[in-house]
């Protein structure tokens, strides 16, 4: 479980959050939405510590993110939107160096590895360097390396960019069997259809404050006649 409790971040002259409150319970998956500049990237970079907030707490699994900072590190997996990679490794050798840094079983290690190269059609470009590889390369084994470990929470910012279609699904197949073993999910995106059809709640985020966040059916109280997600969020920022 996840508690967010007036969270509040600047930069210099920017309010990049301003007093974000959620609670997230284990097994959601949970779409945060927003222009760019809405505070989407740093409210997750909060929630994994690569970001300390001004004021305002975070509780992750009954852990203060502010003082148990490293035993948080170790439920989550975080996959950034710009990939960050060591370009002189190939692929597989950057699996098996975040499977070692998890001390991950080398069995284990191997049939994950295995899994991931599959899942995302990577086996014929597993051995070559990363330096070498597309966008969507990259992308594919930056979403790797944060579910490899099988995290607790694991937190993907614009995760499909860059991904073939049938990738794509085989992302979403792959959530939703996280979601199973309940695993919590924040999902960032500007794709609003896909937030809409698999995330059970959504929060709406805009200029660092928090319009909205609930399930689509309750969503659409708000606006009643805005049904999907792309017409209430366009309503919910225009009253805003």
């Amino acid at each position: 479980m996840i508690e967010i409790k007036d969270l509040y971040k600047s930069y210099e002259r920017v309010q990049a959050l301003a007093g974000i409150n959620l609670s997230i319970h284990s097994g959601e998956l949970i779409g945060l939405i927003g222009a760019n500049g809405a505070g989407k990237s740093t409210l997750l970079k909060c929630l994994t510590g690569l970001v300390m907030p001004d004021q305002g707490s975070i509780i992750i699994d009954g852990l203060d993110a502010a003082q148990q900072r490293q035993q948080i590190k170790s439920l989550i997996g975080y996959a950034p939107e710009a990939a960050e990679l060591y370009p002189y490794l190939s692929g597989r050798e950057f699996l098996d160096f975040i499977a070692d840094m998890h001390q991950m079983p080398g069995a284990v290690k191997s049939d994950r590895i295995q899994h991931y190269l599959s899942l995302f059609d990577m086996g014929k470009k597993a051995d070559v360097l990363i330096d070498d590889y597309s966008h969507g390369m990259r992308q594919k084994i930056s979403l790797s390396a944060a579910m490899i470990s099988q995290p607790s929470i694991l937190i993907v910012d614009e995760p499909t960019n860059g991904l073939d279609p049938e990738s794509v699904v085989h992302f979403k197949e792959e959530l939703q069997a996280f979601v199973d073993r309940g695993c919590t999910i924040l999902f960032s995106s500007h794709i609003l259809d896909t937030v809409e059809k698999i995330c059970h709640r959504v929060a709406v985020l805009h200029q660092g404050r928090l319009l909205a966040f609930d399930t689509m059916a309750e969503l659409r109280r708000l606006a009643p006649a805005h049904g999907t997600l792309e017409e209430l969020y366009m309503k919910l920022v225009k009253i805003s």
